[in-house]
């Protein structure tokens, strides 16, 4: 059976790492069953996790383009399995998606697209050990939100499932976020 890639992006602090390691380990048999993946097996790509940027022009943000060779070796040694890849804005901005899309063009790609509400966003980024003064500025939260929203809206040919990760998850309707809070 054919496998399926599934980008998951969300705004820093939204939990796309815990929620890829609940997918992994069953933790959330709903949202398994809401998307269809019950009988699939889970996997994810560690260099997806391992390989985070921290800050702009960190120059870990470049190897992140070694998660597709990773994909493609995924792809060929499993079959009938769910390809997780934790996303960042950077993929966003290399174009990594599509050009996953073309060299592996013969697999079914979606998105998970988690989101939660600014004032959870805000707490839990304030808790992360990447979290310095300069991140402390709620209006640049709100705008980094929308920003990451509009950047996973724009992409096409790509099925997008929102979900909610405020308080456990629930597959909802996309958010919208207004720009420029002040």
């Amino acid at each position: 059976m054919k496998n399926k890639v599934v980008w998951v992006f969300g705004c820093s602090a939204s939990g796309k790492e815990t929620f890829i390691e609940s997918l992994i380990s069953k933790k959330i048999p709903q949202i398994i069953a809401e998307l269809g993946w019950e009988e699939k097996q889970i996997i994810k790509i560690n260099e997806s996790i391992n390989y985070i940027q921290q800050y702009e022009n960190d120059p870990i943000g470049n190897k992140r383009i070694e998660i597709l060779d990773k994909v493609i070796v995924k792809n060929k040694n499993n079959s009938n399995t769910v390809i997780l890849i934790k996303g960042q804005n950077i993929d966003l901005d290399n174009n990594l998606v599509e050009l996953l899309k073309a060299k592996l063009p013969n697999v079914e790609y979606e998105i998970i697209y988690l989101f939660s509400d600014l004032n959870t966003i805000w707490k839990r980024a304030k808790r992360k050990k990447w979290f310095i003064e300069e991140d402390n500025n709620f209006a640049d939260w709100h705008n980094h939100l929308a920003e990451t929203t509009e950047k996973v809206k724009s992409i096409k040919g790509i099925k997008i499932t929102a979900i909610d990760s405020t308080l456990d998850y629930k597959i909802s309707p996309f958010p919208r976020y207004d720009k420029n809070l002040n």
